[in-house]
Formats: C-alpha cells, structure tokens, sequence
C-alpha cells in the first residue's frame, strides 16, 4: 500500500480525489462570495460618501445661517473691517458670530474630506474656488484669533483643505 493509500485508510483514491476536487470547488465557491461582497461594501461605501457629500452642499446651499452668515463677510470685506471682529472685545456681535459660523462650515467640511466621510473630487469641483478664496479672505482672522487665544490649532483643518485645493491639479 503506497504512503497515500495508508493515509487515507485504504480509500481508493478515486473517492478521494473526488472529495478533494468538491473540497476546492467549494472553497473556491466561498472565495468568490467573500470578493463579492467586499465589492458590494467598497461600492455601498463609495455611494454613501457621494451621498453625504452631496446633502453636505445641498445643505450649505439652502441654510440661511450659512446665507446671511456669507452676507455679512461679504460685507465686512468691502468695508474692510474684518479684523476689527476678531477682537476679544467683539465675540459677543453677530458679526462675529457670522464669520466663525462661517469659518465653522468650511471646518466641518474639511474634516469630512480627511475623515473620509465626504468625496473630495465632488467638494474639489463644486467647491474649489469658494473654498480659497474664503480661505484667503479669513486667514488674518484666524491668525488673530489663533494669537489671543493662544492655540495654533484653531481652524487648522480647514487651512490644510485650503492648501490642497490650491495644490490640486484642478
């Protein structure tokens, strides 16, 4: 009796490679449903992020906090008197209140993109040009606040979006 044969207890070797032969069908069964539903995930997460992205703009669209909320940093920019609400003295003006809103809309959307929540080639094409220039015209309020209050992290996330828009090859 060969070494296989004794191995096997004698089973002619036709069961046994038939066994083995249904032994790796399945196993190759059961290797394609895994890939298939690893595609199914990786296709339910891409949707999902595309979704909340897109409810992400929608909303920013039609949120009248965040209209009036541009409104007013429109208006404080033609009257260049932006940095005069960065003051300590001035937290409790709606003016205030309108930039950091504002500035807090943008954060939020930054830390979507680089949490992986939000799509960043859909907010790199409808965003791109808004995202900079409320960058540029916000930055010496962020550096006055992140001055007086004495922490450098303030609205960082949304400077590093800032810097990978302009960066991007858009």
């Amino acid at each position: 009796m060969s070494l296989c044969g004794a191995f096997f207890l004698g089973w002619k070797m036709e069961v046994i490679c038939s066994w083995l032969a249904a032994q790796s069908l399945g196993a190759y069964v059961l290797l394609a449903s895994v890939g298939v539903a690893y595609q199914a995930i990786k296709t339910n997460r891409s949707i999902a992020k595309k979704q909340a992205t897109i409810n992400f703009i929608q909303h920013e669209l039609n949120s009248d906090d965040i209209l009036k909320a541009k409104a007013i940093v429109k208006k404080l920019k033609k009257t260049d008197t932006l940095l005069d609400f960065a003051r300590k003295d001035r937290v409790d003006t709606e003016e205030f209140d309108a930039i950091v809103r504002l500035l807090s809309q943008y954060e939020f959307m930054a830390v979507g993109i680089h949490s992986g929540a939000f799509d960043f080639n859909i907010l790199l094409q409808m965003k791109h040009g808004s995202t900079i220039d409320t960058h540029k015209t916000l930055h010496p309020f962020i550096l006055k606040l992140r001055q007086d209050y004495n922490r450098e992290s303030i609205f960082k996330d949304f400077e590093r979006l800032a810097k990978s828009f302009k960066d991007a090859d858009f």
